[in-house]
């Protein structure tokens, strides 16, 4: 997998590309995304910034507005007809707990 992820908050140098990034594991509900678009935007370069006051767990990959499709599920989530395009305002409680990464296509 494919990722840009930030290790520790700072500039665009803390933005590093990692071609075999760890592939996700979904979690109970929930749900891992083939992202076939991802948008940067001023909540993600205040996130990379950081924040007073604000804790974000570290890696991170950033791009909270994301498209793609659904390539597998985790237990007690309801069952998707693959390739089902997603469009989402926010990352799935796994991709931002493994660092919410994208799966490379």
């Amino acid at each position: 997998m494919r990722a840009v992820v930030t290790y520790q908050h700072g500039g665009l140098d803390q933005m590093i590309y990692e071609p075999a990034y760890r592939d996700p594991v979904p979690g109970p509900g929930d749900v891992i995304l083939r992202v076939r678009a991802c948008t940067l935007n001023y909540h993600d370069v205040f996130t990379r910034r950081g924040m007073p006051g604000i804790k974000i767990p570290m890696p991170l990959i950033m791009g909270i507005d994301v498209a793609g499709e659904v390539v597998e599920t985790g237990p007690a989530r309801e069952v998707f007809d693959n390739p089902q395009r997603q469009r989402t305002r926010r990352f799935i409680a796994s991709l931002r707990q493994e660092a919410g990464r994208e799966l490379g296509g």
